[in-house]
């Protein structure tokens, strides 16, 4: 049954059609009729019709004008205008805006029937369409969860099959780009409930993106095709935490091993990889492959951080150089992870650094000012650049706490205002407001006192939050990302890659 809805500004016509549709299609439901154009488009909205009967002439707006709105609104239901106007122009724009048909008043009952025949003839055959698309997609869904599983359990078997590979490449062509492999422990005490658990997993994950997956041993492993992505790792971990709290609502703890992003001609090592992350793991969680390969291979950085406080404090600027020397050479960057370990363990220390200089001294602002990220950590490409960098940092924050108090200082207050709005969207002309100076001129301060920009000084405070957040592991990356002032998530992994010379899904691993 389709229901439909009539709008004319004459209450005896809207009686006259309500009686010829009772009277020739029982099939239709009536709906209370209205007389302008604003109450149609209120109704429309509120109780769905599938067809609507329009005049042209109504109060306030006209029939073509409230077609507009909704059409405009993403409103789809199939039209008719029924109208005295017989004007060329009406009948054109009419067309344009998708009515069905364009009848002209007065109507005998046969030509409205007839016009209502068609309407609910082409509602019945974009239903039988999508009924086709629906169970088109669900054959191929099930098409492609019978090849997942097949290819996956090849790869557990360690005998590769290409062809059901090829199978799953062709309904899935993301796959060809690469995949991470996932691999979920629920602690469910009975069958049933781990399959409802598997269930659960799979449907909220494919909300984000493809997916398909096999239950083997008590664990679920589930492969995540995602396409192209700025940071392959924080986007799995995104949808990876995302399903955890899901679950977690149900009374569901799970532990999850995530691979690294594979690569066609790495994917049969996927599944180990989350297999090996997974290992051993008793406790709810997260777990990347090789991390704790990685994490074993420690820098004595933070184990420095409060000597080298007090000596700088003290005054001994070159004890706190030869602290931080020590600290990084009792250690060997022999390959990438060791050293991305390195420059989130050296970002982490002089963050730390500085949070203790600011809660014993009054010059936190000019140690926000001396910069974290600035080109000099972006370009360090090896041990002894990131040394270089620390030392230089430590060099400029003990020249800060030597510097002498200066009265109402524009750049510290500017430091300030930007340490506490951060997660504002400001400008330079905010912030020269703010502490009374034009943005000019606050802009030539900033050059001349710090040799940098506004933007420069605004990115630097974000980015050392959002490692802050980071390392609280409280926050998903879509929430850190709208609390350091990003709108876009996207824009704010490239801000991140950009500042750090690191994805968000590496600092995140080792913080």
């Amino acid at each position: 049954m389709y229901r439909l809805i009539i709008a004319d500004d004459s209450v005896l016509e809207c009686r006259a059609l309500e009686l010829k549709i009772r009277e020739s299609l029982a099939e239709i439901e009536l709906l209370p009729s209205v007389l302008d154009g604003v109450s149609l488009i209120q109704n429309v909205e509120k109780l769905k019709p599938d067809i609507a009967i329009v005049d042209i002439n109504m109060p306030g707006l006209t029939g073509l004008e409230t077609i507009e709105v909704l059409r405009g609104r993403q409103i789809r239901l199939k039209i008719l205008i029924h109208t005295a106007y017989s004007e060329f122009a009406y009948a054109r724009k009419a067309l344009q805006l998708g009515a069905v048909d364009y009848l002209l008043k007065p109507c005998d009952a046969e030509q409205m029937i007839g016009a209502l025949e068609k309407v609910c003839r082409i509602l019945d055959e974009e239903k039988q369409f999508q009924e086709s698309q629906k169970q088109s997609r669900d054959a191929t869904g099930r098409l492609a969860d019978l090849s997942g599983q097949k290819w996956l359990q090849s790869l557990l078997l360690r005998q590769p099959d290409p062809e059901g590979y090829g199978m799953v490449a062709g309904i899935y062509p993301e796959l060809r780009d690469g995949g991470i492999f996932t691999a979920w422990k629920s602690v469910a005490d009975n069958v049933e409930k781990a399959e409802e658990t598997e269930r659960q997993i799979f449907e909220h994950v494919r909300r984000f993106c493809h997916c398909f997956g096999i239950s083997y041993k008590n664990i679920f492993y589930l492969v995540l095709l995602p396409g192209k992505q700025e940071d392959y790792e924080c986007w799995a971990l995104d949808i990876v935490e995302d399903t955890g709290k899901l679950l977690k609502t149900a009374g569901i703890d799970v532990a999850v091993g995530i691979s690294k992003y594979k690569v066609p001609g790495e994917l049969e090592n996927g599944l180990s990889e989350s297999r090996i992350a997974l290992q051993g793991r008793e406790k709810a969680g997260f777990f990347f492959f090789q991390f704790e390969t990685a994490a074993k291979k420690k820098w004595k950085l933070p184990e420095a951080v409060l000597s080298t406080v007090h000596a700088l404090l003290e005054g001994k600027i070159e004890e706190a150089l030869l602290l931080v020397e020590q600290a990084v050479a009792c250690g060997q960057a022999a390959c990438e992870e060791e050293f991305i370990q390195l420059k989130v363990q050296a970002a982490e220390f002089l963050l730390a650094v500085h949070d203790e200089l600011g809660m014993v001294s009054a010059k936190k602002e000019r140690l926000a000012g001396c910069g974290v990220f600035r080109e000099e950590f972006q370009k360090a490409d090896c041990k002894e650049k990131v040394e270089k960098w620390l030392k230089n940092r430590l060099t400029d924050s003990f020249a800060a706490l030597l510097a002498p108090e200066e009265e109402n200082s524009y750049t510290e207050k500017a430091i300030l205002y930007l340490q506490q709005h951060y997660g504002d969207d400001l400008s330079l002309s905010d912030v020269g407001v703010a502490i009374g100076i034009s943005p000019f001129y606050l802009s030539r301060l900033l050059k001349q006192e710090m040799d940098t920009t506004f933007i420069e000084v605004l990115t630097d405070i974000r980015m050392q939050e959002a490692i802050r957040l980071l390392k609280e592991k409280q926050l998903s990356v879509k929430q850190i990302c709208q609390k350091t002032g990003y709108v876009n998530l996207t824009y704010f992994y490239k801000v991140f890659k950009k500042s750090t010379g690191m994805t968000v899904g590496k600092v995140r691993r080792y913080l």
